[in-house]
């Protein structure tokens, strides 16, 4: 059973964090393997990559390559957190003995990736852990034609607020939580992952925050220097797990049940992602908004631009006062402002009025 805690969230978006939090995410759905004759695999098709023959009509999609018959795994998002989620959306389908019979007539496996970059080695990683010959893959380069299409229906699905899942995905995740948990091992009790040393210029100010947690005693860990089994083992056997919203706390997935996570939230939007991996894990989960973020795109705000701080929630998170200078007297601060002059504008005005 999932629990949280919400005193550390803003109040003007507290209530609409809870409200999703209820939302049961595990749907009752049998799953299915849906054949498509004579369809279009898109290269740079990304999450509508696959042209059925009667939506061909309304394409001009140039044709590059024609080939017999596949099975399409879908996108594959090049960002490591996303293998946790959207990485596993068809993967269920590898433990019937229909694909196994596909796979022994040497029938092609294709994929397609974010602007046809490779596929993360960290991404192929984690799929061979979860014990998946991914040697077979072949992803789309050119646009190709199909005289059959496999498609196995997705275990893991929807937009960014409103996530669902099938048992299919939870099974495999605890089969893999469990894997990981007797194979490896780590006694690092509190872990803080950070995004620090990606120098993302679209975030502002976790060093401070990350400075906290490390004096409550956190071991602080930028995953993109670490192996795969190295993220997994800390995780799986941590009793304490603390990073910023978005694909770095996916990996929370693996945490035991009942583990004591801090979501750091970069500004106020529900990211369903999360919630479903919080459901998933039965995790007690923490939200805390360590943040001043008044600049994020309205609609793409899991985008950014962020700006996290050391504010009164945090404040109230670690139960006494951090000596810092307030965000506003910071030159980041104004810096992050300036990129959206009409708020300068707006409190400019203000001031003059006074």
């Amino acid at each position: 059973m999932t629990h949280y805690n919400f005193s550390y969230v803003h109040k003007q978006s507290c209530q609409e964090l809870q409200q999703a939090s209820n939302v049961n995410r595990l749907v009752k759905k049998k799953l299915e393997v849906r054949k498509y004759s004579n369809a279009i695999i898109n290269a740079l098709g990304e999450a509508h990559a696959l042209i059925t023959e009667e939506d061909a009509c309304h394409q001009t999609q140039m044709v590059e390559d024609e080939r017999k018959k596949c099975v399409f795994l879908g996108y594959f998002v090049t960002c490591w957190g996303h293998i946790l989620t959207d990485g596993f959306k068809k993967t269920w389908f590898f433990e019937t003995e229909y694909c196994q019979q596909l796979i022994s007539e040497g029938v092609e496996f294709v994929y397609v990736t974010t602007n046809g970059r490779d596929i993360l080695p960290a991404n192929l990683e984690m799929l061979h852990l979860a014990g998946i010959d991914t040697t077979f893959f072949h992803r789309v380069l050119k646009n190709t034609r199909y005289d059959e299409v496999i498609v196995p229906d997705d275990c893991f699905w929807g937009g960014i607020e409103n996530t669902c899942y099938t048992i299919e995905y939870s099974h495999q995740l605890e089969k893999l939580r469990n894997s990981i948990y007797r194979d490896f091992n780590s006694n690092i009790e509190k872990v803080y992952f950070t995004r620090t040393q990606l120098h993302d210029k679209r975030e502002q100010g976790e060093k401070d925050v990350e400075e906290v947690f490390r004096k409550l005693g956190y071991t602080v860990c930028s995953p993109e220097k670490m192996s795969v089994k190295e993220q997994l083992s800390m995780v799986s056997h941590c009793k304490y797990f603390a990073a910023t919203e978005g694909s770095i706390a996916h990996i929370s997935v693996f945490c035991q049940p009942e583990t004591a996570v801090t979501i750091i939230r970069k500004a106020d939007y529900i990211n369903g992602y999360q919630l479903a991996i919080n459901q998933v894990a039965n995790l007690n989960v923490i939200y805390l908004d360590a943040h001043e973020s008044w600049n994020v795109s309205a609609e793409w705000p899991w985008g950014g631009p962020f700006y996290l701080c050391v504010n009164e929630l945090l404040e109230k998170y670690v139960g006494h006062r951090i000596p810092h200078i307030p965000h506003y007297l910071k030159p980041s601060w104004w810096w992050y402002m300036n990129k959206n002059r009409k708020v300068i504008h707006h409190i400019s005005h203000f001031i003059r009025k006074r």
